[in-house]
């Protein structure tokens, strides 16, 4: 009877143990999952970094661009001005030539 009771005892005790175990080994994997979910929460912000900075690399690069076609604007306007005053400087002079002719 003793023997029995012993082994019942036993057995209980090892019933126990493999529950705590088993929740031990479940709050392993728990934590696992944490920190997996840790690191690729961390490479994701990475990634963002990586993205927000190429964003403004990108916003700087237009900017550059709009202020070179601006001043590209700004001599082509020129550059048009000059044009037209030369064309009508010609006029004139072939106006005047024309007068000249004539009287």
């Amino acid at each position: 009877m003793e023997k029995d009771a012993s082994l019942k005892y036993y057995q209980n005790r090892l019933l126990q143990l493999k529950k705590v175990q088993k929740n031990l080994n479940s709050q392993y994997d728990k934590y696992n999952e944490n920190i997996d979910t840790n690191r690729e929460l961390k490479e994701i912000a990475i990634e963002i970094l990586n993205i927000k900075n190429k964003m403004a690399q990108i916003e700087a690069e237009i900017q550059h661009n709009d202020y070179q076609i601006e001043i590209e604007e700004e001599n082509l306007a020129r550059e048009a001005a000059l044009a037209k005053e030369r064309v009508m400087a010609a006029r004139a002079a072939k106006l005047s030539r024309l007068n000249n002719q004539t009287a």
